[in-house]
């Protein structure tokens, strides 16, 4: 893997990475959360394809990379209320979220929590690879052997399972994965509750876990407008995607922000 430098300026939190530039007089910070048994650098290019002038975070939880020494965060009340903290003190600019899979999810709780608790509201919430609230299912693996459950974060993720290889990899990987997975299955959306940000919704037309019915349910979850867009791809289509996806972002933020 390519080595990644990262800038801070601005925050001197833990919980963001900043890849490869600083925003330039920001009108806008756009917030990315990465899917389950994943990190920061899942966005570690969007920034070269984005304009200046938005200011870029990945989040980086606890567990993961740098971060590795740190326990694991494994239920959404308590990832939400840790990232919203971190977060508050960034308010000075328009938030725009962005998640994939699990992303999905804990940037949604995450829009709700700031908008019902601290009267911010999120201009444009951007959901990525997951079904909207109440369609979900579980599918039982947070508990699964190590095998089942790195054979299926290979599957979704595309990752080469030769990366698993390695007994001491695997060793400091398995706890976060297999943390983001309780999370995910221990987590229940609230069905009928709405946020007032636009939400626009991404998936893959060949999803083999989340099916693009279920995935425009995410229209009864705002009081506002929803979008949607099916791109070429399974559950991670996003990677070959990335420029397109990253393309209708920038246009969804122009337009959200006008």
């Amino acid at each position: 893997m390519p080595t990644v430098t990262t800038s801070t300026t601005g925050t001197e939190s833990p919980w963001f990475r900043r890849f490869h530039r600083t925003a330039v007089n920001p009108r806008a910070r756009l917030v990315c959360f990465h899917s389950a048994g994943g990190n920061a650098n899942q966005f570690r290019s969007w920034p070269g394809l984005l304009p200046l002038d938005l200011d870029v975070l990945a989040v980086q939880p606890p567990g993961r990379q740098d971060r590795i020494g740190e326990p694991v965060v494994d239920r959404m009340d308590d990832l939400v209320s840790l990232v919203v903290a971190e977060l508050l003190p960034l308010t000075d600019l328009p938030l725009v979220l962005f998640g994939h899979s699990m992303g999905a999810a804990v940037a949604h709780e995450v829009a709700a929590r700031l908008e019902d608790e601290h009267d911010v509201r999120v201009p444009l919430l951007l959901v990525s690879g997951r079904a909207g609230p109440g369609r979900t299912r579980p599918r039982g693996l947070a508990y699964a052997d190590d095998e089942t459950l790195l054979a299926d974060v290979s599957r979704l993720s595309q990752l080469d399972r030769a990366l698993f290889a390695d007994p001491d990899l695997r060793e400091v990987v398995l706890p976060s994965i297999r943390g983001d997975y309780r999370l995910v299955e221990t987590y229940r959306a609230p069905v009928g509750r709405t946020v007032e940000a636009p939400i626009v919704a991404y998936t893959g037309a060949a999803d083999p876990v989340v099916r693009v019915e279920d995935v425009r349910e995410w229209a009864t979850a705002t009081s506002s407008r929803f979008e949607m867009r099916v791109f070429d791809g399974g559950h991670s289509y996003l990677v070959p995607q990335e420029a397109a996806l990253v393309a209708d972002v920038r246009v969804r933020i122009d337009r959200a922000l006008g």
